[in-house]
Parts: structure tokens; sequence; C-alpha cells
């Protein structure tokens, strides 16, 4: 979700630390659609690819945050809204 301050993406989970479920918005590098990143590509699955897409962030792109949506209207969402997000980080 994004969080009050409209400055970083959070989520839960009980796999990660707090401070590794949080990418700013601000050092978001790419947009990345399909199942192209390395953790994709070891875990693909074919079937949802058209449902994937990818934040690569963090110092030179060296993290990713990968996605699958359930269903097109999810993903269309959400890749329409970081795009209107990332697009505005980028032209500040």
């Amino acid at each position: 979700q994004l969080s009050d301050d409209r400055k970083r993406l959070v989520w839960y989970s009980g796999a990660k630390r707090k401070e590794d479920s949080v990418v700013q918005l601000d050092q978001i590098s790419e947009i990345r659609l399909g199942q192209t990143t390395p953790v994709f590509l070891h875990y693909r699955l074919p079937m949802l690819g058209h449902l994937s897409f990818s934040l690569v962030y963090g110092p030179k792109g060296s993290k990713t945050l990968d996605l699958t949506c359930k269903d097109e209207f999810e993903f269309d969402h959400w890749v329409t809204g970081l795009k209107a997000v990332f697009y505005h980080f980028k032209n500040r």
C-alpha cells in the first residue's frame, strides 16, 4: 500500500524485517513489465507473465520488487498508478 505521506510503498511480509518491506518511491529507477528480473526468471510462471511487473530500485537498480497481480484490472490499476508516481518523482 502507499504510505500516508505518498513517498513509500509498504507491505507486510512475515519473512522480512519491516525495513526490508518498503520501497522509497523516489528510488525507483524503472517499472519493468513481464517476468524479466533474475527472481522472476528463477521462479518463472509463463501463464502469469501478462500480470507481472517489477519495480527496480535502490543504488544502481540493485533491488527489485517483483509482483504478480490477480487479474488485468489489478495489473492496470497498479501499473498506471505507479507510472504516474514514478514520473512525478523523476520530473521534480
